[in-house]
């Protein structure tokens, strides 16, 4: 049972282990480590945006509906391309021109927004490499267009483009939507600039990597706009290092479960074998008179050590397996099931399973067979 249930601990940890570790170091492929978000009231944020764009201590300023890495994942929509007729369900999003330099985003084909497309809102689009290769395989998209599906009145897809938009851009694949959903599967871009909606993320762009020095700016820009009005600067990378300190705990949390459970197993080995050995001294003093070899001995009790350490380990695994099929799939916290966890917790279990049971053995080797058969 001891044997079982550290198999069943050190697959659960060695699983977290590593996907936490993967949702604690995320590939975002975006340069978001000099980006603040500015929060502010929106009747000012256009004067405020302007007055940051002169600042020596400013590099971008840029807007989106919703900053990446936080505020949830990407909203979607229907969309179908023009030449193939692929229909495919997108996320979108809706920035300024200076979104791509500020996170440093490449274009890899066409162009971006121009200031006259953003200020219109015009039916042209940017759209990611994974979406174009998705919507037009082996096709030149620049030039194609999208038919966006209509929206019901009361969803933030309102603000989308109606009918058609022409695609101007390829942008390469990177993470708009949540920390946690990786690199988006698919991505298009629509034109905006500052507007004084509620729902718009203004984005600064530091020259340094000192936040002093940004919020020294703002509270500049700000003053001369409007000196009693409120406003926070809020780090990219302080806020989705809050939103990634969950996974660090929980690597952090899963180390501490293995180490528990090797202990366990350990102790557990290495008590009952040597209660084994000091059960069956006499056996072993009779045995060793009548001529077995102390090697033999200790290879038969390694046999039988083995063969209940080897039940143990099965039925550890078995629920484990059960356990990980079952909640697996239900939050992205979980890990996903795969073999590796299971062949590296079997591995950690036998090989302290033989560790545990090698001074007990040793222990057994040494038995003298005149004083094992004085021993009641």
């Amino acid at each position: 049972m001891q044997i079982g249930a550290c198999a069943l601990f050190l697959v659960g940890a060695v699983a977290f282990l590593a996907e936490s570790s993967r949702l604690a170091n995320p590939q975002t492929n975006l340069s978001y480590e000099r980006v603040s978000l500015i929060s502010i009231d929106p009747k000012v944020r256009p004067a405020v945006a302007r007055r940051l764009a002169s600042e020596a201590a400013v590099e971008q300023v840029a807007v989106a509906w919703k900053p990446p890495l936080i505020n949830g994942s990407l909203p979607t929509t229907r969309v179908t391309a023009s030449a193939t007729s692929i229909a495919l369900n997108t996320g979108y999003t809706a920035v300024s021109p200076e979104y791509f330099p500020l996170f440093e985003i490449q274009i890899v084909r066409g162009r971006t927004f121009t200031p006259a497309e953003a200020a219109a809102g015009a039916a042209v689009a940017l759209v990611s490499e994974a979406t174009a290769a998705a919507l037009w395989p082996g096709l030149d998209p620049i030039g194609q267009t999208l038919d966006l599906a209509a929206v019901p009145d009361g969803r933030a897809g309102r603000r989308l483009p109606r009918g058609r938009a022409q695609v101007i851009g390829v942008t390469e694949d990177v993470t708009n939507g949540n920390v946690f959903d990786g690199v988006d599967a698919s991505c298009v871009y629509f034109p905006t600039d500052v507007k004084p909606l509620k729902e718009m993320s203004l984005l600064v762009r530091a020259r340094t990597d000192d936040v002093a020095v940004l919020r020294s700016a703002v509270t500049s820009a700000v003053k001369d706009v409007a000196p009693e009005m409120p406003f926070e600067v809020l780090p990219m990378r302080t806020l989705v290092g809050l939103a990634l300190w969950i996974f660090q705990a929980f690597s952090v949390a899963a180390s501490l479960l293995g180490v528990v459970g090797l202990l366990f197993a350990y102790s557990g080995t290495h008590a009952v074998v040597s209660f084994l050995v000091v059960q069956r001294t006499r056996e072993f003093g009779v045995r060793m008179a009548l001529g077995a070899s102390a090697w033999r001995i200790v290879w038969g009790m390694l046999v039988e050590t083995s063969r209940t350490a080897a039940i143990g380990l099965a039925a550890g695994l078995a629920v484990a397996a059960g356990l990980m099929r079952l909640f697996s799939s239900s939050s992205a916290i979980l890990p996903a099931f795969g073999a590796r966890p299971f062949v590296v917790g079997a591995a950690i279990v036998a090989v302290a399973t033989a560790v545990a049971a090698l001074a007990p053995l040793h222990a057994a080797a040494r038995i003298d067979p005149a004083q094992a058969l004085r021993t009641e």
